[in-house]
Protein backbone atom coordinates (compact mmCIF):
# COMPACT_ATOMS: atom_id res chain seq x y z
CA UNK A 1 0.00 0.00 0.00
CA UNK A 2 1.41 3.62 -1.00
CA UNK A 3 0.46 6.46 1.30
CA UNK A 4 1.32 9.51 -0.95
CA UNK A 5 3.29 12.53 0.94
CA UNK A 6 3.45 10.71 4.67
CA UNK A 7 6.32 9.02 5.40
CA UNK A 8 7.28 5.98 8.03
CA UNK A 9 7.72 7.89 10.78
CA UNK A 10 4.67 10.08 9.67
CA UNK A 11 2.66 6.95 10.42
CA UNK A 12 4.48 6.31 13.32
CA UNK A 13 3.71 9.25 15.15
CA UNK A 14 0.22 8.57 14.56
CA UNK A 15 0.59 5.43 15.84
CA UNK A 16 1.73 6.27 18.80
CA UNK A 17 -0.86 8.99 19.59
CA UNK A 18 -3.46 6.87 19.16
CA UNK A 19 -1.98 4.22 21.71
CA UNK A 20 -0.93 6.70 24.06
CA UNK A 21 -4.62 8.43 24.16
CA UNK A 22 -5.90 6.47 26.79
CA UNK A 23 -3.23 6.89 29.12
CA UNK A 24 -3.56 10.37 28.70
CA UNK A 25 -7.10 10.64 29.61
CA UNK A 26 -6.60 8.35 32.55
CA UNK A 27 -4.10 10.95 33.78
CA UNK A 28 -6.56 14.12 33.04
CA UNK A 29 -9.33 12.49 34.25
CA UNK A 30 -11.35 13.81 37.04
CA UNK A 31 -14.24 11.14 37.76
CA UNK A 32 -14.47 7.84 37.98
CA UNK A 33 -17.13 4.95 38.69
CA UNK A 34 -17.18 2.15 40.06
CA UNK A 35 -17.45 -1.46 37.82
CA UNK A 36 -17.74 -4.98 38.56
CA UNK A 37 -14.58 -6.86 38.21
CA UNK A 38 -15.41 -9.39 35.73
CA UNK A 39 -12.07 -11.74 36.95
CA UNK A 40 -12.94 -13.84 40.04
CA UNK A 41 -9.44 -12.86 41.63
CA UNK A 42 -8.84 -9.34 42.88
CA UNK A 43 -11.06 -6.62 44.21
CA UNK A 44 -14.60 -6.63 43.83
CA UNK A 45 -14.91 -3.52 42.38
CA UNK A 46 -12.87 -1.50 39.61
CA UNK A 47 -12.57 2.39 38.87
CA UNK A 48 -13.54 3.14 35.12
CA UNK A 49 -13.08 6.43 34.12
CA UNK A 50 -15.94 8.56 33.50
CA UNK A 51 -17.55 11.86 32.45
CA UNK A 52 -18.88 14.05 34.92
CA UNK A 53 -22.37 13.98 34.03
CA UNK A 54 -22.40 10.08 34.84
CA UNK A 55 -25.20 9.05 37.26
CA UNK A 56 -22.60 7.27 39.04
CA UNK A 57 -19.45 9.62 38.94
CA UNK A 58 -17.55 9.80 41.93
CA UNK A 59 -15.27 13.04 42.13
CA UNK A 60 -11.47 11.20 42.31
CA UNK A 61 -8.38 11.11 40.60
CA UNK A 62 -5.56 8.78 39.13
CA UNK A 63 -3.73 8.95 42.10
CA UNK A 64 -6.62 8.33 44.73
CA UNK A 65 -6.86 4.72 43.27
CA UNK A 66 -4.94 1.87 44.20
CA UNK A 67 -3.30 0.45 40.52
CA UNK A 68 -5.26 -3.17 40.96
CA UNK A 69 -8.33 -1.36 41.27
CA UNK A 70 -7.86 0.28 38.10
CA UNK A 71 -9.73 -0.79 35.12
CA UNK A 72 -7.90 -0.49 31.77
CA UNK A 73 -9.71 1.88 29.70
CA UNK A 74 -10.38 0.52 26.06
CA UNK A 75 -7.69 1.17 23.17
Amino acid sequence: MFIFSYSGADIAVVCREALLRPIRRLGSATHFKPVPNPKPDGPRQLWLVCSPGDPDAQELTLDKIKSDELCEPPV
